[in-house]
């Protein structure tokens, strides 16, 4: 779990409230002595004008109306002795809130309004989820007749899924509080730094941000590609490390000892951001146990890339068919992606932020001696030579970076044979230093994974040979060899050389529901495994006209399978079944588009034309860097 946590807590202090009510007695439904509820932004300051308003059964306001004020800065108001006509209230505030990113309150006031269900309860918070979600659940009610609680769920998901959320998050606005610290102050938070990392920003643009993202829910239930990529550019610039400082100091001024929750990474990982601040600094470096936080919060950015990294190389090269697409994943399945896709940019963001974290890691522990810091600097280049290779995989040429904030916002752009090559002979040079012995947090046995990357890159380079003597290395590596068809994805620690295991308590990842639903094969994550070493073997041989080896590798794990062997077949026939069996075993596990590629029948297979066999560099990152071509084609 990451190192860095946000802190939240909140006091709910009573106030008063005086009514404007002029409706008569017998209209009135419901009693409340007492409404109580939390304003939070940030929190909204003392003297902020809370305004309630009667509603009918279809959200249409009665004429009668309550008015309180905000009664701390930690954002709390009461409303006493209120009669309502339904169920339902509408609260509507207007004043200054705290800025967390900044760590300063407004200059100007701003407008949050909620919808609350108050039947069977006396609270309801105010806060940016309710306000963003509120025009959606109003139309819902309205015009497509859906009742209340329906519509306020459909709302805030659709608002949470806009965000770039994951699809299992679930929360209900108007009892999320920073209070809780739980995963729905998380959600508020991050959406709240997120919204305000606008470098444009004024209360006056943020106001018509607020608006703009508002209406366009309220008519579609959705943002439109260019509002995520907008968002998706202002989450890049979160510094959460800064965010929880400000949070810290805010609440520490009020009087106020701040407790800790992780919430705030569970939920903010989706979106993509810059590293934290509390690890920017050479001096956060000083033992054994900064590098291994270090790490392990890589570990994480690594493996959340990979996560949306198989999901989108599933459906582009699928294994299996898929039923209920989303528009967003269709698109990747019919190859109708363009540069404006909203989850390539994310794909793309999650990348280079694992490579930032590598990079930061490797610069910072350079001239460091103790044991983890020499344990980075072995493992790390060859977890980025990983990383470089699925990403030229998807997009070819790109930008190749290795060093950490070199103040440079527009690196070069650099052909894939540069980056292959400089990556082999990084690689290379790490492979002396490394062992598979498995332990603390890392994916698993790094000397196998450097030579099956390195045998990756020459497959790649349809250099057979060298591909050929680093699979047979793996396959001479004491304690690997292929595991029970049943027992690969329960982790057979013998097939497996990296991967993750994701059944472990707390764990959030690849636990994405789009990644489960597309991807997902069981409990343990490969990253590489045995069954693709002998595979590859198989490829390699094939193509330096060894037809008898490539048989001997490929019916191993046709054999394992409880298929029949393959018999004195020509090059075309083996081929044809190997490609069979790349999809059979390996598809979902960000393998077998690459096969298709390298053995000439993407198009064929795919039934695609020549350029799509790289996708679209997102146009987002052409704009902001131009020295980036897009590929051909798009």
């Amino acid at each position: 779990m990451h190192k860095n946590l946000f802190f939240v807590l909140c006091l709910v202090l009573l106030g008063c409230g005086k009514s404007k009510d002029s409706t008569p007695p017998e209209q009135a439904k419901i009693e409340k002595e007492q409404i109580i509820g939390v304003v939070e932004k940030g929190p909204f300051i003392k003297g902020s004008k809370v305004v309630l308003i009667d509603l009918d059964d279809q959200l249409n306001p009665t004429g009668k109306t309550y008015e309180t004020a905000i009664t701390d800065d930690l954002g709390n108001f009461e409303f006493q002795n209120v009669t309502l006509s339904s169920n339902y209230a509408k609260l509507s505030v207007d004043g200054y809130y705290f800025d967390e990113v900044r760590g300063k309150l407004s200059t100007s006031r701003i407008v949050l309004n909620a919808f609350a269900d108050l039947k069977d309860k006396n609270s309801t918070n105010v806060n940016l989820l309710t306000h963003l979600e509120a025009g959606r659940i109003e139309k819902l009610v309205k015009t497509a007749k859906l009742d209340f609680p329906t519509a306020k769920k459909q709302a805030s998901k659709e608002l949470l899924t806009a965000m770039g959320f994951r699809e299992s998050v679930e929360v209900d606005a108007e009892v999320v509080s920073l209070a809780k610290g739980d995963a729905g102050a998380g959600v508020l938070l991050a959406v709240s730094a997120v919204l305000l990392s606008n470098p444009d920003h004024t209360d006056a643009v943020f106001t018509e941000l607020l608006s703009n993202i508002s209406n366009q829910l309220t008519r579609t239930g959705t943002l439109t590609d260019e509002m995520k990529e907008q968002i998706s550019g202002y989450a890049g610039k979160v510094k959460r490390g800064r965010l929880i400082e400000n949070m810290i100091a805010r609440y520490k001024a009020l009087g106020i000892d701040m407790d800790v929750t992780d919430a705030l990474d569970s939920y903010f990982y989706d979106l993509a951001q810059e590293p934290d601040d509390d690890i920017l600094g050479d001096d956060y470096f000083q033992n054994d146990a900064d590098v291994a936080a270090a790490r392990t919060i890589t570990y994480s950015r690594i493996a959340q890339f990979i996560e949306k990294f198989y999901t989108v190389e599933a459906l582009y090269a699928p294994y299996q068919s898929y039923a209920d697409l989303t528009l967003d994943q269709q698109v990747f399945y019919t190859h109708q992606v363009t540069a404006s896709n909203s989850q390539l940019n994310t794909l793309w963001n999650a990348g280079y932020y694992a490579i930032q974290m590598i990079n930061l890691v490797i610069d910072r522990t350079e001239d460091k001696s103790f044991m983890e810091a020499r344990r980075v600097q072995q493992e790390f280049p060859v977890l980025r030579s990983l990383l470089y290779y699925y990403m030229v995989e998807i997009w070819g040429s790109l930008p190749y970076v290795v060093k950490s904030f070199s103040g440079d916002l527009t690196p070069s752009f650099d052909a894939l044979a540069t980056i292959r090559d400089t990556s082999i002979a990084e690689t290379e040079a790490a492979l002396p230093y490394l062992t598979n012995q498995v332990g603390g947090t890392s994916f698993g046995k790094m000397k196998a994974l450097a030579q099956a990357v390195l045998m990756r890159w020459y497959l790649q380079k349809k250099d057979y040979a060298q591909a050929q003597y680093y699979g047979e290395q793996l396959l001479h590596e004491s304690g690997l060899q292929l595991a029970d068809k049943d027992q690969i994805y329960q982790f057979d620690q013998n097939e497996a050389i990296a991967g993750i295991w994701t059944n472990t308590p707390n764990n959030f990842l690849f636990n994405d529901p789009v990644f489960r639903k597309i991807a997902y094969k069981g409990p343990y994550v490969s990253f590489c495994r045995l069954t693709e070493v002998v595979l590859s073997l198989a490829e390699a041989t094939l193509y330096e006209g060894k037809n008898a080896e490539a048989l001997n590798f490929l019916n191993q794990v046709r054999v394992r399978n409880g298929k029949a062997t393959l018999q004195n077949a020509s090059q075309a026939d083996i081929a044809q079944v190997l490609i069979a069996e790349y999809k059979a075993d390996l598809g979902a596990e960000g393998v077998y588009f690459s096969a298709l590629k390298r053995m000439g029948k993407a198009e064929e297979v795919l039934n695609i034309e020549a350029y799509q066999k790289l996708l679209p560099i997102p146009q987002q990152e052409i704009m902001r860097n131009p020295n980036i071509l897009q590929n051909p084609g798009y």
